[in-house]
């Protein structure tokens, strides 16, 4: 082997192994980033539980009053 191909292979290692590093790279960003979308899609569902509940905790109050006022007559 002469030097020019030895040069040429060691030149297409490196890109080789470079293009692999950011293939990896690459992955783990996309992977955060499915999680994160994931996480935000869980916090949502989480914040619209919380929503119902509160609604149905202001329409018990709401009963409650109602029913209080009834019985003091006014």
């Amino acid at each position: 082997m002469d030097i020019t191909t030895t040069i040429l292979l060691f030149a297409t290692l490196s890109v080789a192994a470079y293009l692999g590093w950011l293939v990896v790279q690459l992955k783990a960003r996309l992977a955060t980033m499915v999680n994160a979308e994931e996480a935000n899609a869980a916090q949502q569902d989480l914040l619209a539980q919380l929503d119902a509940q509160d609604q149905e905790i202001q329409a018990l109050r709401d009963e409650s009053e109602q029913r209080s006022q009834r019985a003091c007559g006014t």
